[in-house]
């Protein structure tokens, strides 16, 4: 999940923000004697949590629903991910006679759905609270 924020979209992301940030900021911040790397560490990341929340949430919903990658990636049955499990029910139902199996199905994808859940209400607090001092 991690590596997806060097994505595309992550570079785009931080790119639209970087260049949203006003000149007179770098120039005051210049006069106040900080070099560059300063400028970075106490100017740009303090007011880009909230695009980094952001791109971090996106990010790991994208990661966390992918489904070719750990098919290509896992060739042991007891290194598959639960989202490649849950397919495993439904294709199970469709190609042989048993009975469908929806009560473990949906069971499933509610247990999957509980670590994203987690991930966006965790991330939502410095999300709105970006939202909110960005206003003043």
């Amino acid at each position: 999940i991690v590596p997806l924020i060097a994505s595309a979209t992550g570079t785009f992301f931080f790119r639209q923000f970087y260049k949203s940030v006003p000149d007179e900021l770098l120039e005051a911040a210049k006069l106040a004697g900080a070099n560059s790397w300063q400028f970075f560490i106490d100017i740009l990341v303090p007011i880009s949590k909230t695009m980094i929340a952001a791109l971090f949430i996106v990010m790991f919903i994208v990661g966390w629903n992918q489904y070719l990658w750990p098919i290509m990636m896992t060739t042991k049955p007891e290194y598959s991910t639960i989202l490649l499990g849950i397919k495993e029910i439904y294709q199970s139902n469709f190609e042989g006679s048993y009975l469908p199996e929806f009560n473990r199905a949906f069971a499933m994808i509610i247990v999957a759905l509980i670590i994203p859940v987690s991930i966006v209400v965790f991330f939502q607090r410095w999300f709105i609270k970006g939202l909110v001092d960005s206003e003043k």
